[in-house]
């Protein structure tokens, strides 16, 4: 389908940011340099900042940067203003 969701209605992977993923992480407040990880849990937040909030199996790349907190599989937590698509 060419409206960016496969035949099954779920949106195509790269628009949507999911459990088991790979991501550039950025520590420290987003000031280190980016190393991989993989997102091993999502919450969907109330807003930036926030530290709780909705268990969920995937978002929408353009909501996440303000609006999620994710678990890696590094041992670390972070917002998803810290994170970016790892290019393939």
């Amino acid at each position: 389908m060419s409206d960016g969701h496969t035949k099954h209605g779920h949106k195509k992977h790269g628009h949507t940011l999911s459990i088991g993923d790979e991501v550039l992480w950025r520590g420290e407040w987003g000031a280190r340099k980016p190393k991989r990880a993989k997102i091993r849990a999502l919450e969907s937040t109330l807003g930036y900042g926030t530290k709780h909030g909705r268990h969920v199996s995937q978002v929408e790349w353009p909501d996440m940067k303000a609006h999620v907190l994710v678990t890696l599989d590094n041992g670390h937590w972070a917002y998803g203003f810290q994170l970016e698509k790892v290019k393939q």
